[in-house]
């Protein structure tokens, strides 16, 4: 039971760290970097929906939504020899967290205006201050096998909904973009076990 408090008391004391590391970066300016088509990935499809990730599909102050469905395309092709659909519903789902505000608001009125291309979602993913090499195997293991108990973001429901979203049937063929800032790290946490 104690060792179970110190726990719950240490997470508390990471959330706090969480935001004042995420404060300060806001604070020193940090924006998104150009969209890259070359770290989009095709992670998993079926017949009708495809699911990818990738980092922040923007340039500059706008959504780069043709450059975005030109890597989706090309990826597809190079790395799996699939062809997308003429026509497809994007939804773009968006690991931001709330200090990333601008690069958000260049997406949610992207999907105003454009409403007939797809849609927008936030999945907010503030990820976790403690370095897992901080607990002994034993722990470790017994934390992983139980994520969705502890950890903040819900990362196993999370892999849940995407499939799910995957393997909806939908009117439309359905490319789901999945996206951090840079599109490495958190993205492949979310997608890769799918």
């Amino acid at each position: 039971l104690h060792r179970k408090q110190t726990f719950q008391q240490e997470m508390a004391c990471s959330e706090t760290s969480l935001i004042w590391v995420a404060f300060t970066s806001y604070l020193v300016g940090l924006q998104a970097e150009n969209f890259h088509p070359e770290r989009t990935r095709l992670i998993d499809w079926t017949p009708r929906n495809y699911l990818f990730r990738g980092n922040m599909p923007i340039n500059g102050s706008q959504f780069a939504y043709d450059e975005l469905v030109s890597a989706l395309r090309s990826a597809a092709l190079r790395q799996k020899n699939v062809s997308l659909p003429e026509t497809f519903n994007l939804t773009d789902i968006s690991y931001l967290n709330p200090f990333e505000f601008e690069d958000e608001e260049i997406e949610i009125n992207f999907f105003k205006r454009n409403s007939s291309l797809g849609t927008f979602v936030n999945w907010i993913i503030v990820g976790d201050v403690f370095d897992p090499d901080w607990f002994p195997e034993d722990d470790r293991k017994k934390l992983s096998s139980h994520l969705s108990d502890w950890q903040i973001d819900d990362l196993p429901g999370r892999m849940d909904s995407l499939r799910q979203l995957l393997y909806a049937n939908y009117s439309l063929p359905n490319v789901i973009y999945t996206h951090c800032e840079v599109g490495v790290r958190v993205c492949v946490l979310t997608t890769c076990p799918l």
